[in-house]
């Protein structure tokens, strides 16, 4: 009996971009203020919000949960982007604390890091400094592209753009001082629609550097992408992509030094993605049908995740390959007479057992008698699909 694997992946993306989560668009404390013009403008991006009682409160010190949530809704991340940032990573942080999903998706980006404790603190003010940092990271620019340490690194970058121009400060400045509603929002309005570009990709391209003053100096070092990147679709990738691994090769990058390089079963392609470092990758690359995740930067791979990291991620299934009594119109049946629709836009690809040469498939593989897996991994999964991945384990008979 031949035995392949047949993957099915669909590419589709929503294209809906998160919405904001603001009820007012105007407010009546700062009309004449030197915080008007840059209020009206990001509240009118859906950037900024005032209070309930119709107040923007411009004195008011700001917490690093609202920073957060600001800056997510200026980068647009679909509710997908949204769901896949893995929670769970700060001690303090609740699932049902309002602004989680967005904390743990600034976080994810490298645009703010967590306490050396493993806590967020979600309710601590920012300092400008730390805003500074906030809003750096967020456009995108690298940490190891400025010169020097904490803070003079960012407080050099800040400086060049203009951040700290127009701020209303009693006395002298001090970047370390508990910032203000009104300043933080005239600093952003100086780089809001750079922020806005940079959320067009996938992901923002930043390496982590935690704008906190407890950060370590070395910390996100490890995390900075090396080696040649992907010819294919994955290519300048930063974010996370699912699929299966085939196979994997150590090569030489650019510098000389040794890599590995994964052979990467994706949508209508095979990818060649080479990691940052020599120890990314050490599990088996021989699929059971189970899908890998990759999380990447530029095109590079920074880690191996289990693809359950994406919280829509339903494996239909139940980790095991299930045999299917009927298929029709795109319905896979099974024995004990549960139903799923596959997805309309999928791509199929199929490859020997043992030798993993690949070659074009498509819905009509999926045959009575065979063994199939079944995942959803986009916002639209649910427990009853529509499915997103098949994996054909065996055919039939």
């Amino acid at each position: 009996m031949k035995k392949v694997v047949s993957v099915l992946l669909t590419l589709s993306l929503t294209l809906s971009c998160m919405g904001a989560a603001f009820a007012d668009t105007t407010v009546s404390d700062i009309s004449g203020t030197p915080y008007e013009e840059a209020v009206e403008n990001l509240m009118d991006k859906g950037v900024f919000s005032g209070y309930p009682d119709g107040t923007f409160k411009a004195e008011n010190p700001i917490t690093r949960a609202e920073i957060c949530s600001m800056l997510v809704h200026a980068l647009a991340p679909t509710q997908e982007q949204l769901n896949a940032a893995p929670a769970g990573k700060f001690s303090d942080l609740s699932g049902n604390h309002w602004a989680a999903d967005y904390i743990n998706y600034a976080a994810d980006n490298a645009i703010v890091n967590g306490y050396e404790d493993g806590t967020f603190r979600p309710g601590n003010q920012v300092t400008y400094y730390e805003m500074a940092a906030m809003l750096i990271n967020a456009m995108g620019i690298k940490a190891y592209e400025l010169t020097g340490q904490w803070p003079d690194n960012y407080a050099g970058k800040a400086e060049e753009l203009g951040l700290f121009e127009n701020i209303v400060i009693q006395g002298s400045f001090d970047g370390n001082a508990a910032a203000t509603r009104g300043n933080v929002a005239i600093m952003t309005n100086r780089v809001v629609d750079k922020i806005i570009e940079a959320g067009k990709t996938e992901t923002p391209d930043v390496t982590p550097e935690d704008p906190d003053q407890e950060q370590d100096s070395d910390q996100g070092k490890d995390d900075q992408p090396s080696g040649t990147v992907s010819e294919g679709k994955l290519a300048d990738y930063s974010g996370r992509a699912y699929g299966i691994i085939v196979d994997v090769a150590d090569v030489l990058d650019q510098d000389g030094d040794t890599v590995q390089q994964l052979t990467f079963l994706f949508g209508n392609d095979i990818e060649y993605l080479v990691t940052k470092d020599h120890n990314t990758f050490d599990g088996d690359f021989k699929t059971d049908g189970s899908l890998d995740c990759l999380r990447m930067r530029d095109g590079v791979v920074i880690e191996i995740q289990t693809a359950n990291v994406n919280k829509n991620y339903v494996e239909f299934t139940d980790e095991n390959a299930k045999e299917v009594k009927e298929v029709s119109n795109r319905v896979v049946t099974f024995e004990n007479g549960k139903s799923f629709t596959i997805s309309s836009d999928a791509s199929v690809y199929m490859v020997s057992d043992g030798d993993y040469e690949f070659e074009v498939a498509s819905v009509r593989d999926i045959e009575e008698g065979c063994l199939v897996r079944l995942y959803g991994i986009t916002e639209d999964a649910s427990p009853n699909g529509p499915v997103e991945v098949v994996v054909i384990t065996q055919l039939a008979k």
